[in-house]
């Protein structure tokens, strides 16, 4: 594989393009390189160099921080650059894109930074401030560390000294070298002699390191880079005397690998499969906002369960943005910010989980997702995988950036705008972002096939029957309504609640079922806020502190359903003429429709210390506070049935039969303000959870094998949760759950190794061997509430060539039970049930016998909930091709599967009756029934609080490939993603068959490829989401939704790299380190497809064809 690794040594920064890339800062050690050369060195390059720089390349590299932008050149040019790290604080470089030789990018991207480029070989340079002088010929180490230090300006000037001919003369002679893996002490010295230089070192720095084995023709320079790659050692070129200096790397901070607590190389394929979004991937895409980014992930379920804008719909407000990996639930997939987890939701009303709303996509420098279980790593919740979104951190500056994302035919827009800045001085470094992103409203009569509930013309049923008439009916307790003949009758037009009679009632036109689609919304509104900021100071290499805060906020607004009455009057009753006890059904138009609103706000805390230990161990202390506070200030606008039972046996009768529909829109009804609103639900909401941590990390090598370091990586946690409900009168008053009478404890700790058997620097050397590492970790959580689990995870690496990586990876991992889901007040609501359909209900207790009507429900938390446990296997290949002819292909394939025991979660009402007819409560035996056969009385309640489902097994495979190539055109890049599930099972209890209603046909088959071009700022790409068809549901009749295909395109400019910034005055000023991109989402307007229940498939939303706008400006 071909990687680049920034490798640091004695002040002096060597990129070296064999190996793989670190998020790493520099220190300063007692020994330092002279870096510059006189002025005459210019001149006269090594041999061979002109020939070398002079050969085009393209090269893409955008305007950004001047070490970022030489890390990208010397990856893609393979180019060796030397230079002192304190050149470069506070630069930042040009873009560059095109068809160029190594050396004028290079110029191109230190342009006006006034840095002097030394050519020093074939493809290898040195940096130094312009006019700079050389250290003298009786330099000492301590001096020249000490001017490196002040960036090379000296009190005392020595004469210049011309470069010992030896330098150029090294570039580009070639040795043979046969070396055998071993000490560093005795291998560097041999390569040393072989190649006829002299080689300067600390022995401690050397000792116990094992070298690589190389044999083959080598330049000086590249035999040392072959002996000392992954060993962090640098190798260095004394430019005035021609010695190579060899010094240990020494890093500090922290590089987020998601799946291990080991440090790691970015880019380097793990034991684990994690798919990874990069910045540039993402904004190559045009998606501009992190719920739409989900959809590039093609494991994360987004189907007509997943809300597809990261809100609400219909008359929901609590819109939330959750990931749900391989539809295991998003409570079963962990969200991660720089390996930090995010406050709950903690929302009594839906299924806890945690809210990603609060992270703009300005922030985010990559997204990385595991995909399976790692709770061995990461604790708890971590059952369905990880996704660890990793924010930006490198940047310097000021940067401006405007989003919009809107509709062709509609204003649904979404706009964001977003401000951050960073900077560095000395020790200190800080960045702040402030975001503000505002949603427009789409409603569901916006589009024809989204305007109605009758689902009829989709091959679906008319899901309005169970609605009242939007003018009222009455209905008889049993039998027939007296003097009417039918046991319904419409409540006449005018009547006025007092005077009706029965032949007003017999002679009321009827009315059409309420439709709620011509209410409410497919998209909800919403605003959100975000502010982040961040700090560190570095006290010395060991000491780094570090504090920062997140804040967010989300409100939004649901238009509601007008307020539904369905009660018993008595006989008597004002308005009922009848002489016997009535059922009234009926919306109270002149009560309007309440929107009820949403909102969310959440704030995390941290305070922390990092650094570097002895014995290249590192530790990470952190302290964190998060907590999140979701309200709904209204509660549902639905009648008390207690308190609406005493008003009408009270004196005060309210008026309840009288004609709502022609007071629609008026305001005014016939009962005095206050009346009717005094009997609803006093349900406003607000729950407040949070999460305190403390953490201790640390790791390092503990022992050296013959085939490298053993790792070691070990922890320890604690947290505690809680939570509390404010304003708690429900759905079902008095009847709610106690509120946690104990915050939740939990500790935990952690040991994680990896093995390397086999590698470059082994000296047993095996046909078809060419690296073996094992890696394993174990971890124990104790819970004050439900004692301990330990959980392990193992894995096995092994590549028998360079270019084919085979693994495999065993995860078993847990989830408690969260603290809402247990202790979430516990409220009873009236529920339809239809005669069809996945909701229907066949009472086989008493003769199979259909259960049609309200069905009251009782949900809420159960406080007899086990926790979760799983397990995770993946069996894996990774190929990249080692021909020059396919160079930048690589291929994985990964079959994995996935055993879930005690899952949490519900039944349908028939699977309940089946397997837990306990939760069901019947009427007492009638005489009648008795007569009639029956043994048990009629159904007339059901607890449908969430349980454990005895076992949930699942399976497929995962695919991914990828293509880049670098021509004379510019740059291409094509990319496919897929993931098929062959199985999927659930069984009620252990006894049980698996349920004929889950089957692998729920998961469709999801692919996303990309093909992008960008040439000298410009840029453009394609992406195709598709999904295969798959069923509404299994129960019959069974429906089909059709395949889909959803193509996205975008085309961007970087004014920087197109050559527009050269321009002089104003245009130039202002365009300088700009990008604009314009995208089309679903670009051939592809419709969803249309679901008999009215439900959108979230891979094609309703708002169909759109266009993406975006702005960044850098100052």
């Amino acid at each position: 594989m071909r990687d680049a690794r920034t490798t640091l040594s004695f002040g002096a920064l060597i990129l070296q393009p064999r190996f793989r890339s670190f998020d790493l800062r520099p220190l300063a050690l007692s020994a330092a390189l002279a870096l510059q050369l006189p002025a005459q060195a210019q001149a006269q390059p090594a041999a061979g160099a002109d020939a070398a720089a002079a050969k085009p390349q393209a090269i893409e590299i955008p305007a950004q921080p001047a070490a970022q932008a030489l890390q990208a050149f010397v990856k893609q040019l393979n180019f060796q650059l030397l230079y002192a790290p304190e050149l470069l604080r506070g630069l930042n470089s040009k873009a560059v894109s095109g068809v160029m030789s190594p050396r004028e990018a290079l110029a191109r991207l230190l342009e006006g930074s006034g840095l002097q480029i030394i050519d020093t070989g074939p493809n290898a340079a040195t940096l130094r401030a312009a006019g700079g002088p050389a250290p003298g010929p009786r330099a000492s180490a301590a001096s020249a560390a000490a001017e490196l230090g002040r960036g090379g300006d000296s009190a005392e000037t020595p004469e210049p000294r011309r470069p010992a001919p030896v330098l150029a003369e090294a570039a580009t002679r070639v040795h043979s070298f046969d070396l055998a893996a071993g000490d560093a002490l005795e291998t560097v010295q041999q390569a040393a002699r072989l190649a006829g230089v002299s080689v300067s070192f600390k022995e401690n720095e050397l000792s116990g390191v094992r070298t690589n084995r190389i044999s083959g023709e080598f330049t000086t320079l590249q035999a040392f880079q072959r002996l000392l790659a992954d060993t962090r050692l640098a190798v260095g070129v004394q430019v005035a005397t021609g010695e190579y200096v060899v010094r240990r790397l020494e890093t500090i901070g922290r590089v987020e690998v998601t799946g291990s607590h080991l440090r790691s190389i970015l880019g380097e394929q793990g034991v684990n499969p994690v798919t990874v979004l990069t910045r540039q991937e993402i904004e190559r895409s045009g998606v501009t906002t992190l719920a739409e980014l989900r959809n590039l992930i093609p494991q994360l379920s987004v189907g007509a369960s997943a809300s597809f804008d990261g809100n609400s719909s219909r008359g929901a407000p609590d819109g939330r943005l959750l990931f749900d990996l391989r539809g295991l639930g998003a409570g079963n997939t962990l969200i991660l910010v720089d390996g930090m987890r995010l406050p709950k939701t903690g929302s009594r009303t839906v299924a806890e989980a945690y809210e990603a709303t609060g992270i703009p996509m300005s922030a985010i420098e990559r997204v990385e997702v595991l995909l399976g279980g790692g709770s061995a790593i990461y604790g708890a919740d971590a059952v369905g995988g990880v996704v660890n979104i990793i924010t930006r951190k490198r940047y310097s500056g000021t940067e401006l950036e405007y989003a919009r994302d809107n509709t062709v035919d509609r204003d649904a827009a979404n706009d964001r705008l977003a401000l951050s800045h960073a900077f560095r001085k000395g020790s200190f470094s800080a960045r702040g972002m402030l975001s503000v992103e505002q949603q427009n409203a789409l409603a569901l009569r916006d589009r024809e096939w989204l305007a109605s509930d009758d689902r009829r013309p989709w091959g679906g049923a008319d899901n309005t029957r169970n609605n009242a008439p939007i003018g009222g009916m009455v209905s008889a307790v049993s039998g027939q309504l007296p003097g009417i003949g039918a046991s319904t009758a419409f409540i006449p037009a005018g009547a006025n609640g007092s005077t009706a009679t029965v032949k007003d009632f017999a002679g009321a036109a009827a009315t059409e079922r309420y439709d709620a689609a011509k209410y409410l919304n497919a998209i909800n509104p919403y605003t959100r806020k975000v502010a982040n900021l961040y700090a560190d100071y570095q006290f010395a290499p060991w000491a780094t502190l570090y504090a920062s805060y997140n804040w967010s906020r989300n409100e939004s607004e649901a238009p509601g359903d007008p307020v539904r009455l369905n009660t018993r009057i008595p006989a008597g009753y004002p308005g009922n003429p009848f002489g016997v006890p009535i059922m009234v059904d009926k919306y109270l138009w002149e009560q309007g429709t309440p929107a009820r609103h949403y909102r969310y706000s959440q704030q995390s805390t941290t305070l922390g210390v990092r650094g570097d230990l002895p014995g290249d161990w590192r530790y990470h202390f952190s302290l964190a506070d998060a907590r999140s506070n979701p309200e709904l200030p209204e509660g549902v606008y639905q009648f008390d049935g207690g308190k609406l039972t005493a008003a009408i046996n009270s004196a005060s009768k309210p008026v309840l039969l009288h004609d709502s529909l022609a007071l629609q829109g008026t305001g005014k009804g016939p009962n005095a303000a206050g009346v009717l609103e005094a009997l609803y639900f006093q349900d406003a909401r607000q729950d407040q959870p949070r999460t305190r941590s403390t953490a201790l990390a640390l790791d390092g090598p503990i022992w050296q094998l013959p085939a490298g370091p053993v790792n070691l990586a070990l922890g320890a946690e604690q947290r505690v949760e809680s939570v509390k409900f404010f304003n708690s009168s429900t759905l079902s008053s008095g009847s709610e759950a106690a509120e946690p009478k104990q915050d939740r404890k939990v500790d935990a700790q952690y040991l994680e190794v990896a093995i390397p058997l086999l590698s470059t620097k082994s000296d047993l050397r095996l046909p078809f061997a060419h690296t073996l590492t094992v890696t394993g970790a174990v971890r124990r959580d104790h819970y004050n509430d439900f004692g301990a689990a330990t959980k392990p995870q193992y894995g096995l690496l092994f590549k028998p060539t360079a270019w084919l990586a085979l693994r495999a990876s065993h995860n078993e991992a847990f989830r408690v039970p969260y603290l809402i889901d247990i202790t979430r007040p516990r409220f009873v609501s009236n529920q339809s049930v239809p005669a069809t359909g996945s909701s229907a209900l066949i009472d086989t207790y008493r003769k199979n016998e259909a259960f049609v009507g309200v069905l009251p429900t009782t949900v809420g938390g159960n406080p007899n909930l086990k926790p979760e446990t799983s397990t995770h296997r993946n069996i894996g290949l990774v190929f990249e091709a080692p021909w020059e002819a396919a160079k930048g292909f690589s291929l994985s394939v990964d079959r994995w599967q996935s055993e879930i025991l005690d899952r949490v979660g519900s039944l349908t009402r028939q699977e309940r009756l089946l397997y837990f007819p306990e939760t069901y409560t019947r009427a007492p035996l009638s005489a009648a029934d008795a007569a009639a056969g029956y043994t048990v009385g009629r159904i007339n309640g059901v607890d449908n609080s969430s349980m454990n489902i005895a076992k949930f097994r699942s399976s497929g495979y995962d695919y991914a490939l990828r293509f880049q190539r670098n021509t004379s055109w510019g740059e291409f890049i094509l990319s496919s993603k897929i993931t098929k599930t062959d199985r999927l099972e659930s069984m009620a209890t252990p006894a049980a068959t698996p349920s004929p209603y889950v089957s692998a046909r729920l998961r469709p088959t999801r692919s996303v490829s990309s093909l992008s071009w960008s040439y000298r700022g410009l840029g453009a790409s394609v992406t195709m989401i598709r999904q295969a068809g798959f069923p509404v549901s299994l129960f019959p009749p069974v429906v089909d939704y059709p395949k889909t295909q959803q193509f996205n395109t975008n085309v961007w400019y970087d004014f920087g790299t197109g050559g527009l910034h050269d321009r002089e005055g104003w245009l130039g000023h202002w365009l300088h380190n700009t990008r604009l991109s314009f995208g089309l989402i679903n670009a051939l307007d592809t419709a969803p497809p249309l679901s008999p229940t009215g439900n959108v498939n979230g891979s094609v939303d309703p708002r169909m064809l759109r266009y993406t706008f975006t702005l960044r400006k850098r100052f």
